[in-house]
């Protein structure tokens, strides 16, 4: 008799580092993997809902630890360089910039339990060498999100200059 459980897959995943976590994003959405430099990710960061230009495309521009609610950005020194990945998801493009990268492996992928089910951006988990779980982000989701996110400051940076306006006028 042999049992098997429906709900595992494998996938080729690149590991990358969040502060002290380790997450698996699928290899299927990501584009390139560019290093940046201090100055230019000093830019990036200075401001919510920046853009990065690559060759002529336009990547919402946003830090993962940021928008997991993890961590702020660290800059790299300034003769070192960091890691942006350029993913797309449909329409939406994002590039992430991450604290570090530990290459793409092959991963088992578990569904997750009802607890973690209802985490934006997270579509299961895998087992990490050393035992631990890294959970498998959905670039998709994080896209969707950092497009929402956008709108979201550009209406309040309207909202606020129209306020402005008023109290000048």
């Amino acid at each position: 008799d042999i049992h098997m459980s429906l709900t595992m897959s494998v996938s080729r995943a690149l590991m990358v580092e969040v502060g002290e976590e380790i997450f698996a994003i699928p290899l299927v959405g990501i584009e390139n993997i560019i290093r940046e430099t201090n100055d230019v990710l000093d830019k990036l960061t200075a401001t919510e809902g920046t853009y990065y230009q690559w060759h002529d495309e336009q990547y919402q521009f946003m830090h993962l630890g940021t928008a997991l609610g993890i961590n702020k950005p660290v800059l790299p020194g300034e003769k070192n360089k960091a890691p942006i990945l350029l993913a797309r998801s449909g329409e939406h493009r994002v590039a992430l910039f991450v604290d570090g990268l530990m290459g793409s492996r092959e991963i088992v992928v578990k569904s997750v339990g009802p607890q973690l089910s209802t985490v934006k951006g997270v579509t299961g988990a895998t087992i990490l060498g050393d035992g631990k779980i890294a959970l498998i982000l959905d670039l998709g989701v994080l896209a969707r999100e950092g497009a929402a996110m956008q709108s979201a400051v550009e209406e309040q940076t309207v909202e606020a200059q129209a306020q402005d306006n008023e109290v000048t006028t």
